[in-house]
């Protein structure tokens, strides 16, 4: 334990400063006037904009409305944006472990908690799949620094969702099915992807001969949230319909990425860093490839399950943000063969990277919102 704390400590508190200082910072940043016609004046005042304006926008303000006010009991109308969208153990837990005055403190608190405990857990993975110290700590350098990892300090279900689907990974490792099970169930319950460890557990369960009962388990989280929505909204499936009020739906659609070519020139658009994107979703295809040829058939088989959600959602739009709950993508970057300076250079890329993003959060562009 204190070899994997010392790990942790370096990419933790160096990316977590990055990140917080930046939103912080710009989170405060004013436009005092335009001189010359075109530069812009600004003035940053700590205490211009509350903590909950820098932190709670976008999905986070969703989470804080479930955690504060409940879902929506509503009945379900197609095309009408709604909480009932959004996974319910994040906002829960903030709820009831909160002990700070006001929700953004708690849960910005207990964000890097969790974001914490899922590096920890990140490390115990990488070596209880068989890789070494070296590629242990690499997995931690590219999860801290990865270009979307801000999410991970924000009051968003990521950091969270990445503790206990990797401390299920963890469990299943250590023959502790009823413990994976569990924390799979918990994951499901947090984001949907969750769901997908059943991939991981069949092929681990089929790969030593035992703890198939765990593969039941893991959706049970998902089942009790169904069950809850039909009995408020009379939907148990609200939480996909719902997408359609953001412009997405299910269904395998080739056109966004067929636009994706046809408009190469267009870098960003209507809340879709299309670039970016696509280059994860490469990154997902190559990340199960090379877990694969490195005998993480487990791991590997979660990676192409959400490679294939993302297929069949028909969009580009936060693949970027996705990534972050496909773990294991960060495992496959870090065995990648090299020296550790080469290693080093690619994260500190990914840091300035990672700095860039965090500032167009801050500031509430929407390419970095998604």
């Amino acid at each position: 334990m204190r070899e994997a704390l010392r790990a942790i400590a370096l990419p933790f508190v160096a990316s977590r400063a990055i990140v917080l200082a930046l939103l912080i910072l710009f989170g405060n940043l004013e436009l005092v006037r335009t001189s010359y016609g075109f530069v812009k004046e600004t003035r940053i005042t700590l205490h211009s904009a509350p903590l909950r304006n820098v932190f709670v926008t976008g999905d986070a303000e969703w989470y804080r409305s479930i955690a504060e006010d409940g879902y929506s009991r509503a009945p379900y109308r197609d095309g009408t944006q709604t909480n009932v969208a959004f996974f319910p153990l994040f906002p829960l837990l903030v709820r009831y472990l909160g002990i700070l005055p006001g929700y953004a403190l708690d849960a910005v608190l207990l964000t890097q908690l969790f974001f914490f405990g899922a590096l920890l857990l990140l490390y115990r993975l990488a070596r209880a799949a068989g890789y070494d110290e070296e590629v242990a700590r690499r997995t931690l350098g590219y999860a801290a620094f990865f270009p979307t990892s801000y999410f991970f300090s924000l009051p968003v279900a990521e950091s969270l969702f990445v503790l206990l689907a990797a401390g299920c990974c963890v469990a299943a490792f250590a023959d502790r099915w009823w413990l994976a099970g569990l924390l799979g169930a918990a994951a499901s319950a947090t984001r949907l992807q969750g769901v997908l460890l059943v991939a991981f557990l069949i092929v681990l369960c089929w790969q030593r001969r035992r703890g198939w009962f765990s593969i039941l388990l893991v959706p049970c989280g998902l089942a009790a949230f169904c069950l809850f929505l039909w009995r408020i909204t009379g939907h148990p499936f609200a939480f996909v319909d719902s997408q359609s009020a953001w412009q997405r739906s299910a269904g395998l659609s080739m056109s966004q990425f067929t636009d994706f070519f046809r408009e190469l020139p267009i870098v960003s658009a209507e809340w879709n860093f299309r670039a970016l994107n696509f280059l994860m979703l490469l990154l997902l295809a190559a990340a199960a490839w090379m877990l694969w040829r490195k005998g993480q058939a487990a791991l590997a088989a979660f990676v192409v399950a959400s490679f294939a959600v993302v297929l069949l959602s028909g969009s580009l739009q936060s693949i970027g943000r996705y990534v972050l709950s496909t773990f294991p993508v960060f495992l496959a970057l870090a065995s990648i063969g090299g020296s550790r300076r080469t290693h080093e250079v690619v994260q500190c890329a990914l840091a300035v990277l990672l700095g860039a993003l965090t500032v167009l959060y801050a500031l509430h562009y929407d390419l970095a919102m998604t």
